[in-house]
């Protein structure tokens, strides 16, 4: 039992080793609870809701390598840097996903092989649909500091934070729309009914009735913006991309005027075989990096 013991706290310890120095960034409130955890850890005794939360931003913490400027009943407000510049923003409390996201975007950098493909001072268009709280969008404008970017958002909750995250930092040129990217213009409604069912998993279907949310095709969204291209289409939708993607006419709506499509393809829709047809077709090329598709034809 003793050695079963310490098998555990060993690689325990081994685990969390490099995140020890980021126990210094983080308000006292999370450091105690941080303690508790470790030791609960320790002696197998069963951790509560704040300990559990203390575990997960440390670890946040450490992967983005940030600094927690306060803390709410409602959330975090964090310090980073990100693409050498320092920016704050404004993060949901554990079980929120918010904290998940974070680690794709600022530690694991999910969008860093886009930063190869265009120069940093290019006026970029982009388009962020599926913008959650902003965390891509504050990924690409901190790359592109000339680009125009809209971000569409469908949830409330969700929209609330993309909106202060993008104000908090003084981007300018930054659009926001609590609107849905669709096949065509028409009422929705949300579901939450995907996968884990937290905030990152909201999608949309048509509403047979009017609605307070609307969506509409990527050629609407052009002339709103009066863009005669998109440089970058970040798609993250929750599997509705399945729909903008159901044949060679949508498709065609989506990929014509873009030169770099970045999508989360959600494969329990099996519709990654027909959006590479599309890709391919429109004489894109393309890889995975982690859960996403990168397609590019950048010199088109």
């Amino acid at each position: 039992m003793l050695r079963r013991n310490c098998i555990v706290l060993d690689s325990y310890y081994q685990m969390t080793l490099k995140e020890i120095p980021a126990i210094k960034n983080l308000p006292n409130v999370l450091r105690a609870n941080l303690w508790h955890y470790l030791v609960k850890k320790i002696l197998g005794i069963k951790l509560n809701h704040a300990e559990v939360e203390a575990n997960r931003v440390l670890r946040t913490c450490a992967n983005v390598k940030g600094k927690i400027l306060a803390i709410t009943e409602e959330g975090f407000t964090w310090s980073l840097n990100v693409n050498n510049s320092l920016v704050q923003v404004l993060s949901r409390r554990y079980p929120s996903s918010d904290l998940g996201i974070m680690n794709q975007v600022f530690g694991y950098k999910e969008y860093g092989p886009v930063l190869k493909l265009f120069k940093p001072e290019e006026p970029l268009t982009i388009v962020d649909a599926g913008a959650n709280v902003g965390f891509a969008s504050v990924f690409f404008k901190t790359a592109f500091l000339n680009s125009s970017i809209l971000c569409l958002e469908i949830d409330d909750s969700n929209f609330m934070l993309l909106q202060k995250n993008i104000a908090m930092n003084g981007f300018s040129n930054v659009t926001t729309l609590k609107e849905a990217l669709w096949k065509s213009n028409a009422f929705l409604e949300i579901k939450r009914d995907f996968r884990d069912k937290s905030e990152c998993s909201y999608y949309v279907e048509e509403s047979p009735s009017k609605t307070a949310l609307i969506g509409h095709n990527l050629l609407h969204y052009r002339s709103v913006m009066n863009w005669q291209k998109i440089d970058l289409l970040k798609i993250d939708i929750e599997g509705a991309e399945r729909y903008l993607f159901e044949n060679p006419s949508l498709a065609n709506q989506v990929l014509s005027n873009t030169r770099v499509l970045v999508i989360e393809i959600h494969d329990e829709f099996a519709i990654r075989k027909t959006i590479e047809g599309h890709l391919s077709r429109h004489s894109f090329t393309y890889f995975n990096h982690g859960d996403i598709t990168i397609a590019t034809r950048i010199n088109n």
